[in-house]
Order: structure tokens, then sequence, then C-alpha cells
């Protein structure tokens, strides 16, 4: 699916539910739910979301429970609960930047989770949250968060590279 213009809620909208093997091409353009509901409640395995600015979100902006989830060169703007979260086997999250967000990042789940190249600004609760068997996170930036990172290998390895925290008023990393 390639969206070809920008997206506002209406009154009554519902979040847009993902079903298995989907790919979702924003090709950089905007959804805006208006605070009207969650944008994103990705149901089925194979997501991919990338390249997508969300906006106002009531609830998170993306809400995924299957496995093998991908979400790169998304930016999410003014999201109430968890911006970004997702449960299951195997999440890819990379080339994402949160502003005005009250939760960051959540990922908790089996399999491997790799966070790479995020930046979250503005974060009134945690902004990184990441269980996973295997746990990869590099190049992410936190800035102006209530609490920072909390990163957990529950039976592998985790590998965290290039974590910077400025304005944590809680636990950093």
């Amino acid at each position: 699916v390639v969206l070809e213009h920008d997206y506002v809620f209406q009154d009554g909208d519902k979040p847009i539910v993902v079903p298995d093997n989907v790919v979702i091409d924003g090709n950089n353009h905007t959804i805006d739910a208006g605070n009207q509901s969650s944008i994103f409640d990705v149901t089925g395995d194979n997501v991919t979301i990338k390249d997508l600015n969300l906006n106002n979100a009531n609830g998170s902006a993306i809400s995924a429970s299957g496995d093998n989830i991908t979400i790169s060169g998304v930016d999410v703007t003014n999201s109430t609960g968890v911006a970004i979260n997702v449960t299951g086997e195997n999440a890819t999250i990379e080339d994402v930047n949160l502003n005005n967000v009250e939760d960051g990042i959540m990922v908790d789940g089996t399999g491997n989770a790799n966070v790479n190249g995020v930046t979250v600004n503005n974060a009134t609760g945690t902004a990184l949250n990441v269980t996973a068997d295997d746990v990869n996170v590099s190049d992410v930036n936190l800035n102006n968060v209530t609490r920072g990172a909390d990163i957990t290998a529950t039976t592998g390895d985790a590998n965290v590279t290039n974590v910077t925290a400025s304005d944590v008023k809680g636990d950093a990393v």
C-alpha cells in the first residue's frame, strides 16, 4: 500500500487495522489522527510501516501485536499513550523520530529486537523500553524525557552502543 496524499481522521474514525503480510509505504505523507484515536492497530505478522509522519494520536500511533514487524523512517508528533508499542517476535525499529509523546517506544517480545537511529524529544513517560531474547540498540538520542531507557535481554545478549540522554528527570539508562 503506497499513500498518495495526506490523510486526516474525521470524527468517529477508528484505528487502521493492518493484517498479515502488508507493507505500508507512507511516501513521506502524513496521517493526522486529530486526537480521535490511535492510528495503526497491527494485528498481523510480517508487516512494514515506512516513510510516514503520524500526528496527534489519542493512544498509540502504532500498536503492533504481530511477529516480524518493521517500522522505518517514521516520525510521530503528539501522541498520548505509547507512541510505538510492539509485542511479538522479531521487531525492527529504525530511523524514527518521536516528538511530544507520553511514552516513546516499547518493545516486549521474544526473538530479536533491533532499535537503531531513534530520537525521542519531550516524553512525559519512559522514552525507550526494550525487552526481548536478544536486543540491539544503537544510535539513540533521548532529550527532555521523564525516564530514559530500560533495555533487557531475557535469554541472549544486549548490545547497546551510542545511546545519549540529556535533560532526563529520572533514570537515564
